[in-house]
């Protein structure tokens, strides 16, 4: 493995990758706590739904990882968040309140979820 700064390492969870958890969750992999990889990958899917007066309504489903490199088989634990929230749409762009809920919870996780501001949309 290679070594870098822990600043340049990668991180995931927080508004703009896995909705749901704060900012740099804590992934468990064989007992051992990683909280940043060389490798990381984020994956959402989106619903907006228009429900006038310049609201929309969004749901979501998000997942990421982290790892040591893009070609092994196993990643620092996968997780996954659901949620939705209400954004109201300016002439400058979307601001919004969205809420996300940890799908796959461990027991030593005391929260269900995240509250989360966003201004803009995260992609």
């Amino acid at each position: 493995i290679y070594t870098l700064p822990v600043d340049q390492l990668f991180s995931v969870g927080g508004p703009l990758t896995v909705r749901g958890f704060r900012d740099n969750i804590k992934f468990s992999y064989k007992g051992n706590d990683k909280y940043m990889g060389y490798a990381a990958f984020v994956g959402n899917i989106e619903f907006r739904i228009d429900i006038g007066f310049n609201f929309e309504l969004a749901l979501f489903l998000d997942a990421g990882g982290l790892g040591n490199n893009f070609f092994q088989n196993r990643w620092f634990g996968t997780r996954f968040a659901a949620g939705g929230g209400l954004r109201y749409n300016t002439p400058i762009g979307p601001i919004g309140i969205i809420y996300g809920f940890i799908i796959d919870r461990k027991e030593d996780e005391k929260k269900i979820g995240a509250l989360n501001f966003s201004i803009g949309y995260m992609y």
